[in-house]
């Protein structure tokens, strides 16, 4: 199933928070549990996530999913969100 996605503004505001918290690629990869380039892929365009691996990154860099797809300008708070995942 498909989500609503804005590939060029979840390129962009993966990395400037990623940036924001002094994080490299590889370690926000390790710390979100997903592989090694996929978050390089994801800020140069070249893959977009799943819904699992979009909730595992929204959780690490504390924002909403729909801060990160695009769809929201309100970065808000995550805490207990996608842990079932």
């Amino acid at each position: 199933m498909r989500f609503p996605f804005n590939q060029h503004l979840f390129s962009q505001r993966l990395r400037s928070i990623r940036d924001e918290m002094g994080l490299t690629q590889a370690a926000l990869a390790y710390e979100a549990g997903i592989g090694g380039s996929q978050v390089s892929n994801f800020e140069l365009g070249k893959a977009e996530p799943t819904a699992s691996t979009l909730c595992k990154l929204s959780v690490r860099l504390g924002v909403s999913t729909d801060y990160l797809c695009g769809l929201s300008d309100n970065r808000g708070c995550v805490e207990e969100a996608c842990h079932e995942s």
